[in-house]
Formats: C-alpha cells, structure tokens, sequence
C-alpha cells in the first residue's frame, strides 16, 4: 500500500491486456475513485485517447491512454484517509482492477 500525504498528487495507472496477453484497448473505461468520507467521483471514455486526467471531490476531464491498453489518472490527494479505485474495461477487454492507497494527516496544520 502506498502512503501519501495530503496536497500529494496520486498517479494511478492500469495496463489491459487481451485473451492472449497482448496489451489491447477495451471499448470503454471507467475509473470509480471513493475517498475516504465516501464520496464517488466517476470518470469514463469511450475510446482510447491522450492526455491526463484530474480527479479531486469531483471528476473533471476524460480518461486518456498513454499506450494501447494504458490508462492514467491523477488523483489530488485532499483528504486524509484511506483512498479505494477501481477501473473497468468493457467491449473488446473485459477486465476490473481495484487498488487503494492511503493519504496520512497532516502532522502540522497551516497556519
């Protein structure tokens, strides 16, 4: 499990791959990131593209695919506790990975 702090910025990323093993884009994506007070963000695409993604309180942007089969968000850590993910290929890939990861309190508050 990795541990963050809040203001970190979380780069999640998932690598689908195909019958054979081959790397291959699902038809569509979703990524469903929970923070810790509970609060879904979801964020899909339908086809594979480039670029990044932003997810804090809200979703914001679309999914993007940096390689065939390759999708990354960026996570703004903004609240302590523990952080659930899970993305979900469809179509061509049919395929679900679920991870966490955990952002520690801040130790020393801002003034």
């Amino acid at each position: 499990m990795a541990v963050h702090d809040i203001g970190d910025v979380v780069r999640l990323w998932s690598a689908f791959f195909d019958e054979a093993g081959a790397q291959a884009a699902p038809g569509a994506v979703t990524l469903i990131v929970r923070t810790p007070a509970g609060v879904d963000s979801t964020v899909a695409n339908s086809g594979a593209s480039a670029g990044d993604l932003t997810i804090a309180s809200t979703a914001v942007g679309t999914t993007l695919a940096t390689t065939t089969g390759v999708y990354k968000a960026t996570v703004s850590a903004d609240e302590a506790g523990v952080w659930y993910f899970e993305w979900t290929g469809v179509g061509t890939v049919d395929e679900v990975q679920s991870g966490w990861f955990e952002v520690r309190r801040r130790l020393v508050d801002d003034p």
